[in-house]
């Protein structure tokens, strides 16, 4: 299941459909695997949920349902992203504290001070939370099949790759200037846009 388009493919509106299509379904096999453990499940599905936005973003100036499904899959993308920042977070500050070699009533004030970062969500939280991402998937399955695109060939797909260039090239200038604060982080975003692009 290649996360990209064939060479020649002409029928940009088809093999959008084709990639979106694959993405959804392996983000819904992975609740059918027994043997996967729930972080990495986590982690998959928001691959999955990264690559799609990266996938429509592509097409954004000839694809009209853009807005609306760069919405949803940021609603998506959500449901899931406080567990994981949970289990990030917990990790991060356990793995400070032994790097700082802290006693554990040191450590334990460190998590305190952090907000309980270290403190997970419960069972009840994460089945809620997976449920009702996989009730979005399911939902978005149903309307990848009326997405359409203007334009056939590179002519579909170059507005949208000259406009990620374009803003990743403005993202590097601010964050040369401001290489410690939130312009790195948008600048990263933009970066990885363009390489689901280069992929694609």
């Amino acid at each position: 299941m290649a996360y990209a388009f064939a060479p020649g493919e002409k029928n940009i509106t088809k093999a959008l459909r084709r990639i979106a299509r694959q993405r959804v379904d392996a983000s819904l096999a992975l609740f059918d695997d027994a043997e996967l453990g729930e972080d990495k499940r986590i982690h998959e599905l928001r691959k999955n949920i990264k690559k799609l936005r990266g996938l429509i973003r592509l097409v954004r100036p000839v694809f009209a349902e853009y807005e609306a499904e760069n919405r949803a899959l940021g609603d998506a993308g959500r449901t899931l992203s406080h567990l994981r920042d949970a289990d990030v977070r917990a990790a991060g500050l356990v793995a400070l504290a032994r790097r700082a070699r802290l006693r554990a009533e040191d450590r334990d004030a460190l998590i305190a001070a952090a907000g309980g970062a270290a403190t997970p969500p419960g069972l009840q939280e994460r089945e809620t939370a997976l449920l009702a991402h996989f009730d979005m998937l399911r939902q978005l399955r149903h309307r990848i099949e009326d997405w359409k695109v203007k334009g056939k060939g590179f002519d579909a797909l170059e507005p949208g790759l000259v406009r990620v260039l374009d803003r990743g090239a403005k993202a590097m200038k601010a964050a040369r200037k401001d290489p410690l604060g939130e312009a790195v982080h948008t600048w990263r975003k933009r970066v990885k846009d363009h390489w689901y692009h280069a992929r694609l």
